[in-house]
């Protein structure tokens, strides 16, 4: 899911109008976003993308099997940059 992605889902939360109407009001939505606003909602886009990032390290690449010396550094290394194992 990219940003703009996002942002649709944002919109559709919030949405009341008709269906056809609905991706001309996105549009209005998106240019009536003070700049506070759109940080907000990229600061919420950023952590959801670590999350899923975090959540498909944890289901795929961590049940592969690794020499236990060399899963430490790797674990070490990524919980250094930020990843929640």
């Amino acid at each position: 899911m990219n940003f703009e992605d996002y942002l649709g889902e944002k919109h559709a939360e919030q949405y009341t109008g008709l269906d056809d109407e609905m991706s001309d009001d996105f549009v209005d939505w998106m240019e009536q976003l003070d700049n506070q606003e759109l940080i907000d909602y990229a600061d919420e886009y950023i952590k959801k993308v670590k999350e899923d990032i975090n959540k498909s390290f944890n289901d795929v690449i961590l049940p592969v099997e690794v020499p236990k010396d060399e899963y430490k550094k790797v674990t070490d290394y990524l919980i250094t940059i930020g990843f929640k194992l």
